[in-house]
């Protein structure tokens, strides 16, 4: 009689509210109900993102700041610098590869909970991608969008923002819209072969100004044998620095490692590749 009526759950959440000040009054800290904030990444100017973090509960708010993993010194965008925050509901601009924090606070207090959120603003961003391969459907990673949409995979390869096949190769083709001078490439992995997910065995870079004829970059195997045992579940990023290179366009290949090794519980089963996201640096 009180659970099914219309509105009941808002009306629960209201005296919740209440009770928060009496929770607050006695020094007990309440657990949250859900996962307290989202994040929304939108087109920005070029070689940036507009990203938004809102309310995922009621009541969630908080302060959101961006820590890159390299500050740029050149950086007179106006885009969000190290040490600068917004309150959750505001937008900010964000150039180069990071990752927002958000010190979550819950009806007025703070909850000591911080949400991460890996991101990128950058050449490719929200620009038109080329796939060879049809992502998986229990792993998207956004769509055909994916690898280029500013937000980038966490730790968890359940978050929705890596992208996955299983036995084949990858590859990714980012139209840049004009004539670009790149810098930097780089992208990241998940590592976790116990569910049968490995690095690729080579990443390959190219780039073109036609989108015809493209001209092969130096090719990055930083870990040897991909094959080879790694008790490690991980984040695995790749750059290719010193690019030194003026085009429209930019195509990374992705090779898989093949079947799952003998040593492996699942051997000769087809091995998984993760990936997000395809990052270009350079200059507007």
């Amino acid at each position: 009689e009180v659970t099914q009526q219309e509105g009941a759950y808002n009306r629960f959440l209201t005296r919740l509210d209440a009770l928060g000040l009496r929770w607050a009054f006695m020094g007990v800290q309440p657990g949250l109900e859900g996962v307290p904030v989202k994040l929304e990444v939108r087109p920005g100017r070029r070689g940036e993102v507009d990203v938004l973090v809102q309310p995922a509960i009621r009541n969630a708010g908080g302060m959101v700041r961006f820590e890159p993993d390299a500050p740029d010194d050149s950086d007179d965008s106006g885009a969000m610098k190290q040490g600068e925050s917004v309150r959750v509901g505001e937008s900010m601009r964000v150039q180069g590869t990071g990752t927002l924090l958000v010190d979550v606070v819950l009806r007025g207090r703070s909850t000591g909970v911080v949400e991460a959120f890996p991101v990128a603003g950058h050449m490719g961003a929200h620009q038109p991608l080329e796939l060879s391969y049809t992502p998986s459907d229990a792993y998207p990673g956004g769509g055909w969008q994916g690898l280029a949409d500013g937000r980038r995979g966490s730790e968890d390869f359940r978050d929705g923002a890596w992208q996955a096949v299983q036995g084949q190769d990858m590859t990714c083709t980012v139209d840049l819209g004009q004539p670009t001078s790149i810098q930097s490439l780089e992208t990241q992995f998940y590592l976790y072969q116990d569910a049968w997910i490995f690095l690729p065995q080579e990443v390959q870079w190219s780039v073109s100004q036609d989108g015809e004829s493209f001209k092969s970059l130096p090719r990055c195997t930083p870990w040897g044998d991909a094959l080879a045992p790694d008790a490690r579940q991980a984040v695995v990023p790749v750059k290719l620095s010193g690019v030194d290179a003026t085009a429209t366009y930019v195509r990374m290949t992705l090779v898989n490692a093949g079947p799952c090794p003998e040593w492996h519980d699942a051997a000769t089963e087809p091995s998984w590749m993760f990936v997000d996201e395809m990052v270009v640096n350079g200059k507007r």
